[in-house]
């Protein structure tokens, strides 16, 4: 389809652009996996891709641990201590009780200082679970770089955690919490 034979309403798209969408689905599947860059209108047959990289949930218990122990290691730098209150245990406050979450932010504190053991001792399940969580992902890193295919989408798929077995370390870390942080 020529340019100047487009409907002026279609032209924004490009020549042809609209009508190469439609035959891609007529396509076989040989001349869709065919390394070579597409050349002139057909570069328009296979949709742009995805992002390269599949994120998964332990990447982003890695990101966000880095954020809060890159954001806590600036303020510990910067000022000496965190410039904004801190949050306050409801039910510590209430009842001398530590929650399951009580010490997430004196770990934090504790990591960006570069003392892990400290962390762990305040909050030893969530320290864990980054520690795993980012092993795993630079693990996964390693080897998109050095074979160009992920292990840990396919490895995640395949864990099956039973939710009692997050309930019972969830049980475990908060007697641990009640017993030895106050």
């Amino acid at each position: 389809m020529r340019a100047d034979s487009v409907p002026s309403s279609r032209r924004h798209l490009g020549p042809g652009r609209r009508d190469d969408f439609r035959r891609l689905g007529s396509q076989t599947s040989a001349s869709l996996t065919d390394p070579r860059p597409p050349v002139g209108p057909s570069r328009w047959l296979v949709p742009p891709s995805r992002f390269p990289y599949e994120v998964t949930w332990p990447v982003l218990v890695t990101l966000a641990a880095g954020l809060l122990t890159v954001g806590f290691g600036t303020a510990d730098a910067l000022w000496g201590r965190v410039p904004v209150p801190l949050p306050v245990c409801v039910l510590y406050t209430l009842t001398g009780i530590p929650c399951g979450t009580c010490g997430t932010t004196r770990a934090f504190q504790a990591l960006a200082r570069g003392h892990p053991l400290e962390a762990l001792r305040y909050q030893p399940l969530i320290v864990l679970t980054v520690a795993v969580s980012t092993a795993a992902t630079l693990a996964d890193l390693i080897a998109r770089w050095t074979t160009g295919r992920q292990w840990l989408p396919t490895a995640l798929r395949r864990l099956r955690v039973s939710p009692w077995t997050v309930v019972v370390l969830f049980l475990v870390n908060w007697l641990y919490l009640i017993l030895f942080l106050r």
